[in-house]
């Protein structure tokens, strides 16, 4: 019996831990997790968010994004890299397919600037757009 109870509590906290978190990430954690992603050289999980409107990605085209992200790495480690990022605003439109997001960036110099991030929903999640 004292199984079954612990392996029922077990379960109950996963489902809590499942359904708190959620399965899918919001456009203000795409881009907390793009700031750092970027800071940290994770170049891939920045590329993916890429909205390429349908159009396949080869790896030439991803090793040319890797390069410019790589300058990018290099001006957020000027700053001593970064501390936080805290979400301002999150403005998801009424049809729901696209979303700005506001945000503050701090670095590890103390430096703050605004962030701002368009994303669009595509199949079913959210994706940056750029120059759009």
């Amino acid at each position: 019996m004292k199984k079954l109870a612990f392996l029922l509590t077990i379960l109950a906290a996963a489902a809590t831990m499942f359904f708190a978190c959620g399965g899918e990430e919001t456009p203000g954690d795409i881009t907390e997790k793009v700031y750092f992603s970027l800071a940290d050289g994770e170049y891939d999980y920045v590329i993916d968010k890429l909205d390429t409107n349908g159009d396949e990605m080869t790896d030439e085209d991803r090793e040319k994004l890797k390069k410019i992200l790589e300058m990018s790495k290099g001006q957020i480690e000027k700053k001593g890299g970064i501390k936080t990022v805290s979400i301002v605003k999150e403005e998801i439109s009424e049809d729901g397919k696209t979303c700005n997001v506001q945000a503050e960036v701090e670095y590890g110099n103390g430096d703050k600037e605004p962030a701002n991030s368009n994303l669009v929903m595509v199949d079913g999640a959210w994706m940056l757009t750029v120059g759009k």
